[in-house]
């Protein structure tokens, strides 16, 4: 619809569920008299003042999705006082007790705070009020381009520096380059360059680093006229989303050289938001520098985060954590022990505010997992380089073709600032779904080093197969490696049915699936094959862990479309065809049982097209689809009640060695990263770098989550 004005429906005194999403409404008033209503959806309009709803007690479930809320404030009352949870997810999985805001341009707090959830925005409010508060003033700029295109010299030019030689070039993420301050009316904003390598496969880990919020500047060589400009500006345009800019600087390597091939006025239509300014410079000879640097400091001083209010004293500790930077990382006490001499001295608070600081970038602090917990680390590009070690070595790339163990790990990371953290950075390439572990113990993989195809042994098998596809208006280089990674124990053939662009997962003897990249209607697509007796199952675990991925990317533009089962299309005696997931569950929710084939133009069941395809918690005319949310369950370890005995008595007798190698079989993943910080621990004792008492701490530790995950079995 395109209702504007709901006034018309103040007098439905009565009214428990009102649904009004996907119309023009700014201002609803008007709702303030419906005091009985106990859901109300608003989703998709363009309302900026939901402070009326606090006259409505007894709302339980709360849709504001897409709209322009910048403040959660008049909203307090219900998560704070009602204890409603506020959730960032898509408007039809919102639940009772929730508040669901996706995509609103929140200030305050700030987005990322919002999407923590109840307690760290009320661990933003609490602490503005008791600590005061103070502007970031400070903000990203991120180079993007080709190697060798003049990312670095931009850099360098803006930091004073000298241009960077030959053997300079950008190897992964070149660190924080540095801090380029300058003066605006609150102070001075300071503004951090991130420079990256161009190589492919090294894209699956920039996402860590491209945010919404920063400044991108796409550096091109103006006479190279295989530059990709649009994979560039997708890519942008993606993880910067609408607040952030973008700036084209066309780098004359020659005088008089110009702009060459790139089409300002083509590139401008295509991507309207994004671009704001394009200009030819000669970073060699400073020709058309000067403007491209006004350009920045303009751009960067009315990005709107940058005026957000943070908590005096969180400033405090990020300011302190940033100054501590070289060190690399800090033990979680030596954390704890900042946030206390800052004015946070509640542990809870403090984990809080590594999360926050772990969300917008600051630091990297993965509380869940057990190892990654212990220790903040400060500088994130330090992890990450890591992480291009592995990527860079010929061993590993040419020879084992993406597959290592820990012989590579010691030698590739023997330097001093690696050497005493390797089982954590091997948690954390885990973490960043760069690698995940085969079930022979100390073995691994990382999807980007693969083969680019699948093994020559390998052809789908015959049988009555099923069939969805995702197709991609931009395809991420990172997904398919992310996809695999959150996969990976289902793989066949013990996790190595699997190549760069496509992977085999089994489920029973007779189900399996393929996902694989391939090109569909001119676009990138992932198609989705499974065949066997619980192919549906495996079916919508695999759309829906794709969908969770999806999330992760704010401007992701995927459609998932399904094939026709019309008598047309099963006997290939027209061209297949295939319908939008979306407008099919569309129809379904608006009554409409059949569709049209565009091909043979006959009608088709569409309860028959979709439940023969995927599982359903809802399938019914007139009602929401969704997929069920149970899915089946990766196959157990077979563990018993005799092995569960087995493991505790050698627990109990201080075995633990013999417990985790009696483990591996069962969890592998959990065995490998536990084996590894007891093998770090003891060789550190002999070292005589840590004491005995810190050795039988981390056993104990061990010990403790072995048998936490003993429970849960």
């Amino acid at each position: 619809n395109k209702i504007s004005n709901g006034q018309f429906l103040e007098n439905l005194t009565n009214l428990n569920s009102l649904y009004l999403g996907n119309n023009q409404i700014s201002d609803v008033r008007f709702l303030e008299k419906l005091t009985t209503l106990n859901s109300v959806d608003l989703s998709n309009n363009q309302i900026s003042d939901v402070s009326f709803l606090e006259k409505l007690p007894a709302l339980h479930k709360i849709v504001l999705t897409n709209n322009q809320l910048a403040d959660l404030l008049p909203l307090r009352y219900f998560f704070e006082k009602k204890r409603m949870q506020v959730v960032w997810k898509y408007p039809y999985d919102t639940s009772d007790g929730e508040i669901n805001v996706k995509d609103n341009p929140f200030s305050n707090p700030p987005t990322a705070i919002v999407e923590q959830g109840n307690d760290a925005i009320l661990e933003y409010f609490r602490q503005k009020e008791t600590a005061g508060s103070k502007p970031l003033l400070e903000a990203k700029m991120v180079l993007l381009g080709d190697g060798r295109a003049g990312k670095t010299s931009l850099a360098c030019r803006m930091l004073g520096k000298e241009l960077p030689r030959q053997e300079d070039r950008t190897q992964g993420v070149d660190i924080v380059i540095g801090e380029y301050s300058f003066p605006v009316e609150e102070g001075d904003f300071v503004l951090h360059i991130w420079d990256f390598a161009g190589q492919d496969k090294y894209k699956p880990l920039h996402q860590f680093f491209y945010t919404e919020g920063a400044v991108y500047v796409m550096v091109a060589d103006s006479g190279n006229a295989q530059t990709d400009f649009a994979d560039w500006f997708e890519t942008a345009e993606m993880f910067g989303g609408e607040g952030s800019p973008l700036l084209v600087a066309l780098n004359e390597f020659r005088e008089g050289m110009g702009i060459g091939n790139f089409d300002e006025e083509k590139w401008r239509k295509q991507f309207p938001k994004l671009i704001k300014e394009v200009r030819l410079v000669n970073l060699l000879s400073q020709k058309g520098f000067p403007e491209l640097e006004k350009d920045i400091r303009h751009l960067a001083n009315q990005l709107p985060h940058t005026r957000t209010e943070y908590p005096a004293n969180w400033a405090n500790i990020r300011s302190e954590l940033d100054r501590r930077r070289n060190e690399n990382y800090i033990s979680l006490p030596e954390y704890l022990n900042i946030c206390r001499q800052f004015d946070l001295p509640e542990r809870e608070s403090a984990l809080i505010l590594s999360g926050i600081l772990h969300r917008i970038g600051v630091c990297l602090h993965y509380q869940k997992n057990e190892l990654l917990r212990l220790h903040v680390i400060l500088k994130n590009e330090w992890a990450t380089a890591a992480v291009y070690k592995i990527l860079e070595d010929r061993t590993v790339a040419e020879e084992k073709k993406g597959f290592f163990d820990w012989s590579d790990l010691r030698r590739i990371w023997s330097d001093d600032s690696y050497q005493d953290m390797q089982p954590q950075l091997l948690a954390l390439m885990c973490e960043f779904k760069m690698a995940y572990p085969l079930p022979k113990p100390n073995e691994f993989v990382t999807p980007p080093l693969l083969p680019p195809a699948p093994p020559q042994d390998w052809d789908f098998p015959t049988g009555e197969a099923i069939e969805v596809r995702v197709e991609y208006e931009f395809l991420p280089k990172a997904l398919m490696t992310q996809f695999i990674v959150s996969r990976h124990p289902d793989i066949d053939r013990g996790r190595t049915l699997v190549w760069r662009e496509g992977v085999v997962l089994r489920w029973s003897t007779d189900t399996l699936a393929q996902v694989s990249k391939i090109k569909s209607r001119g676009r990138d697509a992932l198609q989705i094959q499974a065949i066997g007796s619980e192919r549906r199952g495996l079916l919508t675990a695999i759309l829906k862990t794709l969908r969770d991925l999806h999330n992760e990317y704010r401007g992701i533009r995927a459609h998932e479309i399904v094939p026709c089962s019309c008598e047309g299309c099963r006997t290939e005696k027209n061209p297949q065809h295939y319908f939008d997931f979306k407008n099919l569950s569309n129809r379904l929710e608006k009554g409409r049982r059949v569709v049209e084939c565009d091909q043979s133009l006959e009608e088709v069941d569409l309860l028959k097209i979709l439940g023969n395809l995927l599982l359903f918690e809802h399938l019914g005319v007139g009602e929401a689809v969704v997929l069920a949310k149970s899915e089946k369950p990766v196959q157990k370890s077979g563990i018993t009640e005799e092995m569960v005995s087995t493991i505790r008595e050698k627990l109990k007798k201080d075995k633990l060695e013999e417990a985790l190698a009696y483990l591996e079989t069962h969890a592998p993943t959990e065995s490998i990263l536990l084996q590894a910080q007891i093998t770090r621990s003891a060789k550190n004792t002999q070292q005589g770098l840590d004491s005995t008492e810190q050795d039988s701490a981390i056993r104990q530790r061990t010990i403790r989550a072995i048998l936490a995950w003993l429970e849960n079995e």
